[in-house]
């Protein structure tokens, strides 16, 4: 009866003996793969900060992908637009803008506008191919000349931007590319107060010039570009002199 008893006291020691260790093994293999697991947590979290760290950025400050185009050129167009490539603004009827602080050159009679200011403009209607039923047809010009009324207005207001003080009288408002060569009618780009009197020697110049274009003696686009970029210039070359 002793002996029994000592047996089963052994097999239940062994028994809780056997649960211990077992118990020690997972709970060692438990504690050694957590870190592993919490390593892989925290890599993933750290890759999501990057990601979401990454993406916020890109909404910001976007990246373009084509490079930056120059600004599109508005009305008015530039002078230095307009004579380097040797064209000419083409005119709209009644525009009237009028830049601030612009100057005469020269002294009368033989001045010259501001380029900024009066660059020029002509006439759409007119080309080599309608020049017989316009400035070559005699009596044309009358036909578009604007009002005095728009003249008048359009001179006082320049002449307080360019400077010139006293009467209209003193000065005449210009076409600097004149009707009779296609100069455009109503558009302040070509239009200024041409200090010096009624006549004065550009129209001569202004005469000469139609007369060679009608005549088949010069290019109509030749004349309007010598006499809107520098007058005293083309009047000289045709007179041997300044005015």
């Amino acid at each position: 009866m002793a002996k029994g008893r000592g047996i089963r006291i052994w097999h239940i020691a062994f028994v809780s003996v056997a649960l211990l260790v077992t118990w020690s093994s997972i709970n060692k293999t438990s504690s050694t793969r957590a870190p592993k697991t919490k390593t892989t947590i925290s890599s993933a979290a750290n890759a999501a900060r990057r990601t979401s760290t990454t993406a916020h950025h890109h909404r910001h400050h976007p990246v373009s992908s084509t490079s930056t185009s120059a600004p599109v050129t508005t009305l008015p167009p530039t002078t230095s637009t307009s004579r380097a490539s040797g064209q000419l603004i083409v005119g709209i009827a009644f525009y009237s803008d009028v830049p601030a602080a612009c100057a005469i050159r020269g002294n009368a009679p033989a001045v010259l506008p501001d380029p900024r200011c009066t660059p020029g403009a002509i006439n759409p209607d007119v080309s080599p191919a309608t020049l017989g039923s316009t400035i070559c047809q005699s009596g044309w010009t009358s036909t578009v000349r604007p009002s005095s009324s728009f003249t008048t207005g359009l001179k006082i207001r320049q002449m307080n931007a360019w400077g010139i003080f006293g009467s209209t009288s003193v000065t005449e408002e210009d076409h600097l590319i004149p009707l009779e060569l296609g100069g455009a009618p109503s558009d302040s780009r070509n239009l200024w107060p041409q200090a010096g009197g009624i006549p004065n020697p550009k129209d001569r110049l202004e005469n000469e010039l139609r007369r060679r274009v009608c005549a088949n003696q010069l290019d109509l686009s030749t004349a309007q570009h010598e006499i809107a970029t520098d007058w005293l210039a083309a009047y000289q070359q045709i007179y041997g002199s300044q005015p």
